[in-house]
């Protein structure tokens, strides 16, 4: 059977069509009947070969009419509404040709399953198997550095600083457009402290006496002791989320030394 007609039915649902066999039907013709949901369309899935189907007259297409009125208050046109249709019915039987006696246009079909890429886990960091090792001992102490640093008082960090350590702090400033105010920012009162070379000129043997390289020297702090104050002191308290670092290696070579601690000959 290629043509079948069941108009004129009082067919209210398609629920038996499923247990139908009919590979070879091409025409279907289910109008004036009461089918007021388009659900029942999911139905006539199994019939591969239907390329025409006719629905005219029923509650479906009722309904749309009765909302004219609110269509034409949304501003919508109809013809907007049954293309919003005919894709419905396509969307269940993308197989079909006509409906209606309306031609439907060809589907496209998007080649998004063609040369997908597969892009490898994200991981917090890389290390070549050779530096596994050494770069385990290098993670720990971050990772310990910084639960030190979130405590209260921070005085633990008094073992991770050598006597005639120097410490300088470098912060970027908000951009001019951003529309926040230096004093604004939260960190305001850090950013007098920064000692960022990059946005300050180069010194000069010339300028060596000036204010500025003395401004510049007195960023610094030497020693101990003047870095763990001003850790306790200027800094707020923080709270590191280290599950979020991510550490970095530009470069790895077996013979590249990354920590060495320098002693008089």
């Amino acid at each position: 059977t290629r043509f079948l007609d069941l108009s004129h039915n009082d067919i209210t649902n398609l629920n038996e069509f499923q247990n139908l066999k009919l590979p070879h039907l091409e025409h279907l013709n289910l109008s004036l009947n009461k089918l007021d949901d388009i659900d029942e369309l999911k139905y006539l899935k199994s019939f591969h070969s239907l390329s025409n189907l006719h629905l005219k007259e029923n509650s479906i297409q009722q309904s749309l009419k009765s909302d004219t009125n609110l269509i034409s208050f949304l501003n919508i046109s109809v013809a907007f509404v049954w293309t919003l249709y005919f894709s419905a019915v396509r969307q269940i039987l993308p197989q079909l040709k006509y409906l209606d006696d309306n031609e439907l246009s060809a589907i496209i079909h998007f080649a998004t399953d063609i040369n997908i890429i597969q892009l490898p886990e994200s991981k917090p960091y890389y290390v070549p198997d050779h530096l596994k090792t050494s770069f385990d001992g290098i993670l720990s102490l971050i990772q310990e550095y910084y639960r030190l640093f979130d405590t209260r008082s921070r005085e633990d960090l008094h073992s991770c600083y050598h006597e005639k350590c120097i410490f300088s702090l470098c912060i970027s400033r908000p951009s001019y457009d951003c529309g926040i105010q230096t004093c604004q920012y939260t960190y305001g009162q850090q950013i007098c402290d920064s000692r960022n070379l990059k946005c300050n000129d180069d010194i000069s043997i010339r300028s060596i006496k000036s204010s500025k390289y003395a401004r510049h020297m007195e960023l610094l702090k030497f020693g101990k002791q003047a870095v763990l104050d001003y850790l306790r002191i200027k800094f707020p308290a923080t709270k590191h989320d280290l599950s979020s670092f991510h550490v970095d290696i530009i470069s790895s070579s077996v013979k590249t030394q990354f920590f060495f601690f320098e002693v008089q000959s």
